[in-house]
């Protein structure tokens, strides 16, 4: 925002006005903390990330009860804008992921550019300085070492223009295709392309109304931004 000012001394002494004319430009940050960094910048807007609860399939308790895992190392996000061809770089700290309960867990913030967005890319991959671990995915007798990317659409599209705003990931279609995996002896290739092309949907909805545990990453690891 640009305010442009014009002010007036008095002279006491003197008894008379002296006019100072005086043109300034100044940069106030948005309110309400809806923006971060340059407000004549259309990045730096914070969204969070959260994967829902899928309890409903019994799949987390179950592998708690067997003592396995279900966690993903994840490397990077890429958002695609809607009308956009190419997908844009987002900011996120890296880190292992840990959804073995089933609950909402909270993967953390990410920043991004004001926009319309239709589509959440999310790449996995064996980094043991970012997560602490050899592998890109677990779950349960299933581990991937390979990089892949799993893919999560908007419908309706997800409107981000200020900081209130979390998009929320739903699992259930990954985790049965796991499981399924687990069932048909899938080899690691084959089931990597299918859980790869699954149609994983995800919803926006009002940050203050997503209700999740604390972040749930290594925190042995380290975790040096994108």
């Amino acid at each position: 925002m640009r305010l442009f000012i014009k002010t007036s001394l008095f002279d006491k002494n003197k008894k008379k006005w002296h006019l100072l004319s005086l043109l300034a430009a100044v940069v106030f940050p948005v309110s309400c903390g809806t923006r971060a960094g340059n407000p004549d910048d259309d990045s730096g807007i914070e969204v969070k990330i959260v994967s829902e609860d899928y309890s409903s399939l019994n799949e987390g308790a179950l592998l708690l009860l067997r003592g396995e895992e279900f966690k993903f190392c994840v490397e990077k996000l890429k958002l695609k804008g809607k009308g956009r061809d190419g997908a844009l770089p987002v900011h996120f700290e890296p880190g292992l992921i840990d959804v073995s309960s089933g609950e909402a867990v909270e993967w953390g913030t990410a920043v991004t550019s004001m926009g319309t967005y239709d589509e959440l890319k999310v790449t996995l991959a064996a980094n043991s300085e970012v997560c602490g671990v050899d592998y890109s995915l677990i779950y349960g007798p299933l581990t991937f070492y390979d990089r892949v990317t799993l893919k999560w659409s908007f419908e309706p599209e997800i409107d981000v223009y200020d900081s209130n705003v979390a998009m929320s990931l739903a699992l259930e279609e990954i985790v049965e295709l796991l499981k399924a995996g687990i069932e048909n002896d899938d080899d690691s290739d084959t089931l990597k392309i299918k859980i790869e092309n699954a149609q994983n949907k995800g919803v926006g909805k009002d940050k203050s109304k997503v209700a999740t545990g604390k972040v749930n990453k290594n925190e042995g690891a380290n975790k040096p931004g994108n």
